[in-house]
């Protein structure tokens, strides 16, 4: 599949992307990778945590990407700050949800499906709560008609997914 976009990226479209922003955005992303790769993450020595409410992560999720949405896409943006300042909050609000999440799950020991769906469902919230009035923008010049229903539709999905990971938590839970 990466092939096709690849492809189409560069023989079918008429954009040419600036020369010394392809260089930075790839080297950006080699050392990325290349600091994640020394980074060494080792669980805390054996503790009597508790699993947190998988609440709790939903909440963070929400909290995150609100902030994270609101800020670098809207606020800063229509303030007119100046684009390394937002990508500055940008990357301090990832090391905060990066600090959080594990510590949270007490290194990933405490992690589980029913866990996992809140934290994506909170990541996926504001966008859901946000759709219908985003569609019924009448200064809009795209067609936005069906955010309504595919926010719902969501909604639901998440909702089946969160029933089905409170029953497999349960059940591996129960296994072990």
């Amino acid at each position: 599949m990466g092939a096709d976009v690849v492809f189409g990226f560069f023989f079918l479209t008429p954009f040419g992307p600036p020369t010394g922003a392809t260089i930075g955005s790839l080297a950006m992303v080699g050392l990325l990778v290349g600091s994640a790769r020394l980074l060494k993450f080792e669980p805390r020595p054996s503790s009597s945590f508790a699993a947190p409410r998988a609440r709790r992560f939903l909440v963070v999720g929400f909290i995150g990407m609100a902030a994270f949405f609101f800020s670098c896409m809207w606020a800063l943006p229509e303030a007119g700050a100046h684009p390394l300042a937002t990508m500055t909050v940008a990357v301090m609000i990832a090391v905060c949800m990066w600090g959080v999440v594990p510590r949270m799950s007490v290194q990933g020991r405490l992690w589980e499906d029913a866990h996992r769906v809140a934290f994506a469902a909170g990541l996926l919230l504001p966008f859901i709560l946000i759709a219908p009035s985003r569609e019924t923008g009448a200064a809009r010049v795209d067609d936005t008609s069906g955010m309504t229903v595919v926010a719902i539709v969501f909604a639901v999905f998440l909702l089946v997914l969160w029933i089905w990971a409170r029953g497999h938590s349960a059940i591996s839970a129960e296994s072990c």
